[in-house]
């Protein structure tokens, strides 16, 4: 009976989301997924899975200035669908693209299962769960991979809301954690919980005093549970676990009260994105606000009010008004209530947004239903629910074509964003991994003249500037985007080996010591310290050195050379040089000097 009912709807489902973002399949790694994945060492090795548990999940990382795990908030059950991503696809993009993929329909099922626990028809929960699905405001955590912890959290949350209604304490409790342990989002959980009872109990009439005690008596057990798990769940990610390198975030405007009239606005930007998800940007243009009384934010929060008593008031049924009411619960964490890196961004509408949503479905359940036994009009709201859901599938082709190539998400980025300083940094970027250096240099130009206090974006001209040769001009933006930042690794290392290849062998391996002060794991320092020692004659310490590179990271071709020149010539090992050569020719085979190194391995392979 269950397959009978619901076998087609979910058919459509997965081929409108086939339709909408199959486009992904060929994608890459773009923005935040550089780190968080491309480069990511910690995810490919399955001996670190016991860091998710550990202040080791902060360290920071082998090859950046970030941390092991990509994450600057304790976000384990993310990181451990990369290790899995990692398991299944290595580093193939189209793999992990079609991961979150997955999660997306999952969650959609699991919208789904909780509109019909709330008691929506069949054609409001197909209408709803598919609106939500084809959401263009939905696709930027869709296509960017990073951004999969919205999608992990909101169908956990989902999850979660289902168990309670259904009784089940202790499920809903473990459901609610593993969304919250993909993003912190997911603690408007005990709110969202509280909401759904005090409207339930009010659905026979009454005050609304009355029926919140009467709520707390049916449900006051539960709402513990909840409230200490959430408790235990903010210890750890507040006080036990937290990434010491965090710089501090200040509000919008720089004080609490520009903080709050910037998000008035952020928040009916967002209400006008789910009604009308026109102009979306992957890095918004959004300037904030200097004082409430400004008219527009004024205007956005009376805009807010409003809508917010009507779905509290107006709408007839508990599950519409609880519907109404989870966009505002779902977003408080992002109100501006506490400032935020990003204090406007699509993909925190995801959560959210799945309210309006499953509001749209009951809207459309009861049009359904009141246009039952009329031909010509029953067919009107599923012909309108076929237009629009052509028209987001439209608008999620499109994006997704964003990450087809680096080159085209940044461009497009820049198309929607003009004062994009993460655009151009990210364009610049893509064009230098194609060798486009003097393209390159002109967009990381321009990202250094919008965002001159930027350490990344003059790092990169520095970069750019050593491959046009002009050593003074890339020291000189390396030192100051160690002005900007002191600690940020890369630079400095850059500037060491600058110093080196100028003779200063003294001030290089100084130098590197002070990076390897700053991050212990940075491999490249290590790489050039032990190239340094040996240079010096302290040859154990040099192989010390390149062995626990190798150890971390094994591709790390050049380490493996070097430790098979260092045996062979100053060791005079040719066995142990030769083990330490088949290494490097697996990740090199086409290496110039292949032929001689070979012969090493042979003669130790003939013995």
């Amino acid at each position: 009976m269950f397959l009978r009912r619901w076998s087609a709807p979910l058919v459509w489902l997965t081929l409108a989301l086939s339709v909408a973002y199959g486009g992904v399949l060929s994608g890459v790694f773009v923005w935040d997924d550089t780190y968080v994945v491309e480069k990511n060492l910690f995810i490919r090795d399955l001996g670190n899975l016991p860091d998710l548990l550990s202040s080791a999940y902060f360290d920071r990382a082998e090859t950046g200035h970030y941390t092991r795990s990509g994450e600057q908030s304790y976000r384990p059950v993310v990181t451990l669908s990369h290790f899995l991503d990692h398991a299944l696809f290595a580093r193939d993009a189209g793999g992990y693209h079609a991961m979150s993929l997955v999660y997306h329909w999952g969650a959609c099922l699991a919208l789904a299962a909780l509109l019909v626990t709330l008691g929506l028809g069949r054609a409001a929960t197909v209408a709803g769960t598919l609106l939500f699905a084809l959401h263009p405001a939905a696709s930027e955590a869709v296509i960017v991979v990073s951004y999969r912890e919205d999608i992990l959290a909101a169908g956990a949350i989902c999850v979660a809301l289902m168990l309670h209604l259904r009784g089940r304490t202790g499920a809903a409790t473990c459901a609610f954690l593993m969304g919250a342990f993909a993003k912190q989002s997911a603690i408007v959980f005990l709110p969202l919980v509280v909401v759904a009872d005090w409207l339930r109990c009010r659905e026979g009439g009454g005050s609304a005093v009355a029926a919140f005690c009467v709520a707390r008596r049916e449900h006051g057990r539960s709402w513990a549970v909840y409230g200490l798990a959430s408790a235990l769940y903010l210890w750890i990610v507040l006080v036990l676990l937290v990434d010491p390198e965090v710089a501090a975030v200040s509000y919008p405007g720089g004080s609490f009260a520009s903080g709050i009239a910037t998000s008035l606005r952020v928040l009916a930007r967002y209400l006008g994105l789910i009604v009308a998800p026109i102009g979306l940007q992957v890095d918004p243009y959004f300037p904030p606000s200097s004082s409430p009384s400004e008219p527009w934010a004024l205007a956005s929060g009376m805009v807010l009010v409003a809508v917010a008593l009507a779905a509290a008031r107006l709408l007839p049924h508990w599950p519409a008004r609880f519907l109404g009411l989870w966009l505002f619960v779902a977003l408080a964490p992002v109100a501006g209530l506490y400032p935020l890196p990003n204090y406007i961004a699509e993909r925190y509408l995801y959560l959210p947004m799945m309210g309006i949503c499953g509001l749209a479905g009951w809207a459309f359940g009861r049009l359904v239903h009141r246009s039952r036994g009329e031909t010509r009009a029953s067919t009107i709201p599923w012909l309108a629910l076929g237009l629009v859901s052509a028209a987001f599938v439209f608008v999620d082709r499109s994006r997704s074509v964003m990450v087809r190539s680096e080159e085209a998400f940044f461009r497009e980025m820049i198309r929607t964003n003009p004062l994009s300083v993460k655009g151009f940094e990210g364009l610049g970027s893509a064009l230098f991994g194609e060798s486009r250096i003097d393209e390159a240099v002109e967009a990381w130009e321009q990202a250094v003249s919008l965002g001159p206090k930027s350490p990344i974006a003059h790092h990169n001209l520095g970069l750019a500037y050593l491959r046009q040769n002009r050593r003074v001009a890339a020291l000189g933006v390396f030192n100051r985007a160690l002005q900007l930042q002191p600690s940020f690794v890369e630079s400095r290392y850059q500037r060491a080996v600058l110093m080196r290849e100028e003779g200063d062998t003294e001030g290089a391996e100084a130098e590197q010591r002070s990076v390897l002060e700053i991050n212990p794991n940075f491999i490249p320092a290590k790489f050039q310290l032990a190239y340094l020692l040996d240079r010096r004659g302290e040859t154990g310490d040099a192989i010390a050195l390149y062995q626990e590179i190798v150890a971390v990271h094994p591709g790390y071709a050049k380490a493996w050379k070097n430790l098979g020149v260092v045996h062979l010539k100053k060791l005079n090992d040719p066995d142990a040089a030769a083990v330490y050569f088949r290494h490097y020719l697996e990740l090199v085979p086409g290496d110039p000097q292949r032929a001689m190194i070979q012969q090493v391995v042979d003669r130790s392979a003939s013995r």
